[in-house]
């Protein structure tokens, strides 16, 4: 296909040039070529050890101080602090392999979250309370891959907020309550480019997403008109409120923690890093009083590796809970019922939380046209050249408002809204719609929409649910993926938050903001609730059980505390054995109040702080 403008054929032989524009020529097709290698580059991840532990003789396996599972947005911070002490040899294992080239550009997150190679692709259990519109129920995509959920997300910089951090305090976990995960939070944030004092040396690279597309004014404009406050970014303490929300980002491009934290130190000699190798149990002293060994997998080879000092499971919320029951640490009559022997009965697994979403479709006055070969190319040519543009934004994602719909109105938000934009014939939207495994005919009504129209989703994400799942294990065999019963909505008052989170957001619809833009409800076709009154409590109720989705914040499900319900200590060292601990977003006690990622790097930073506090001069433990 020729581009607009363009000629039919190319023949230089009667026209040769004599310098500057065959210079010009080279110049530019080696600055592309040079900055597609840099995003694709597999020379700034660590090697595979894995490829010469194949090789070994079982019993000629070394032996490690510190064995680290996973080397997500935890296990990868750990990695990086514990490997610091060059006296310490470390081993981070991580089921997938290094990041593809797509991950590094922000436009193409849902197109990365969808390929198999690089994430796990869980499902939750059928539930007639929620995620009706998905297939087999809600799709629960997790990172496989260096960095893990980091290197797949939408990158949102989210802390929380003040209450989510006193209560974890309050529960028995002395040292994470606000002001002193203030501290820590800003000793690794470099938030360089959004015009805050900073080193420029911090690891967990800020900025700003640099898409201006209008509906994020009109966003803000109609949240205003209505009475809602606004915010700065990261330095403002009020926690109510419409902000563009940073991203870990970098120059343009993704800064996922394995960027952040491995990548610096892929040369270190005392860290070694295997690639595709998957944890499938850990095993005990004759006592079954420590944790000494790792068994895992690469591909069709099993091996065994131990730890001299500790053993740090980051497999992220669902799978350091799996990797626990397979070990014997769980509760007692779910893994007997498996021939699993109980080493520490605990309640793995349980008090599993999650961030449930309702998406609210709206249909744009005026019309995108579709982008032409041409509009692509010089997206992709700026992208290369500048790390700017298109592709270098996630849209209209960064852009959220935290509002509390409670009765008394308290300072804290119940309600979070993240809003998404896609152009008439976007095929983001068909990759968006995919990512969710919706049902062929919810993906048809929103579809149809999208052929007449731009389309614009407020996301309605309920933040301190109520309702509480949990995990199981599906069967002995620990490639075989658990059984995820997530329980959405099953309180009531989780209903009723949506439906107040709901009407809230439709008051944007009255506003001068969104009726001059002819921003309308999308109308979308929905049997099962096109029964009930148009805009009744029992229409938005159905809606809500049908539409909603997960926007993939699981956690919770090894518990932080100091009481019978809780699986790891304030310094997430796991009860009833020595030398393990979990390290990821399952030891939240309760979920926070905003996108988890940035909780969850708190929490890699913490760990590595109470394991070098602990082993600092080797002291036995």
């Amino acid at each position: 296909m020729l581009l607009e403008g363009s000629c039919a054929t190319c023949n230089t032989s009667s026209a040769p040039s004599f310098g500057p524009f065959s210079q010009m020529m080279t110049l530019m097709s080696t600055v592309l070529m040079t900055s597609q290698c840099f995003l694709s580059s597999t020379d700034k991840w660590p090697a595979d050890y894995g490829q010469k532990l194949k090789h070994f003789h079982p019993k000629d396996v070394p032996r490690y101080d510190f064995i680290i599972v996973g080397a997500g947005t935890a296990g990868s911070i750990v990695a990086n602090r514990l490997s610091e002490n060059p006296k310490w040899k470390i081993l981070l294992i991580e089921a997938g392999g290094d990041p593809p080239v797509e991950e590094q550009v922000p436009a193409y997150m849902f197109q990365v979250i969808n390929n198999l190679n690089y994430t796990w692709r869980y499902k939750t259990e059928v539930s007639d309370h929620a995620c009706l519109g998905s297939v087999n129920g809600c799709a629960w995509p997790r990172g496989r891959l260096l960095g893990g959920c980091s290197a797949i997300n939408a990158m949102v910089y989210v802390r929380g907020n003040r209450k989510d951090f006193d209560l974890w305090e309050a529960q028995g976990n002395p040292g994470w309550g606000w002001n002193s995960v203030l501290k820590t939070f800003k000793m690794l944030e470099d938030p360089r480019h959004m015009n805050l004092s900073t080193s420029g040396k911090n690891p967990v690279k800020l900025d700003s997403y640099g898409s201006r597309i209008p509906i994020k004014e009109i966003i803000f404009n109609a949240a205003k008109e209505i009475g809602h406050g606004m915010l700065e970014q990261l330095e403002d303490e009020r926690f109510l409120g419409f902000q563009n929300l940073p991203g870990t980002l970098d120059y343009g491009t993704r800064n996922s923690m394995a960027k952040a934290f491995l990548a610096p130190i892929r040369d270190r000699p005392n860290l070694h890093v295997i690639k595709n190798g998957y944890a499938t149990k850990l095993l005990f002293t004759k006592n079954q009083k420590r944790a000494k060994v790792v068994k895992f997998r690469i591909n069709n080879q099993s091996f065994k590796v131990q730890a001299t000092k500790e053993i740090i499971l980051s497999a992220g919320a669902i799978g350091s809970p799996m990797i626990l029951m397979h070990s014997g640490i769980g509760p007692k009559t779910h893994l007997q019922s498996f021939g699993i022997q109980n080493i520490v009965n605990a309640p793995v697994g349980r008090n599993l939380q999650d961030h449930l979403v309702v998406p609210l479709y709206f249909k744009m006055g005026s019309t995108s046209p579709e982008p032409s070969i041409r509009e692509k190319i010089n997206d992709m040519f700026e992208y290369l050249v500048s790390r700017k543009g298109p592709l270098s934004t996630i849209g209209s994602l960064d852009t959220t408002g935290f509002i509390s719909t409670l009765p008394d109105k308290c300072s804290f938000p119940d309600i979070q809204y993240l809003y998404l934009y896609f152009r008439r014939y976007s095929p983001d939207l068909v990759a968006y719609l995919e990512s969710l495994d919706y049902s062929k005919a919810v993906f048809d009504t929103i579809q149809r929409v999208n052929n007449e129209t731009d389309i614009f989703i407020a996301y309605v994400v309920l933040l301190n649910p109520k309702s509480v799942g949990h995990l199981e294990l599906r069967s002995k065999n620990p490639m075989d993926a658990p059984k995820i019963y997530a329980n959405y909505l099953d309180h009531n008052d989780d209903v009723l938050a949506f439906l107040r989170g709901i009407r809230e957001q439709r008051k944007f619809l009255k506003t001068q903001a969104w009726m001059s833009n002819n921003i309308k409800d999308a109308g979308l076709e929905l049997p099962e609730c096109d029964r009930f009154e148009p805009d009744s409590d029992q229409y938005w109720s159905c809606y809500a059980r049908v539409m909603s989705v997960t926007v993939y914040h699981p956690t919770s499900t090894a518990k932080m505390g100091n009481n019978e319900n809780s699986v790891v200590d304030s310094t997430l060292r796991v009860k009833g054995v020595q030398g393990l601990r979990v390290a990821d977003a399952s030891v939240m006690p309760h979920i926070t109040s905003g996108n988890t990622m940035a909780p969850t790097i708190l929490i890699g930073q913490k760990a590595a702080e109470f394991i070098v506090d602990d082993w600092s001069g080797d002291k036995k433990l």
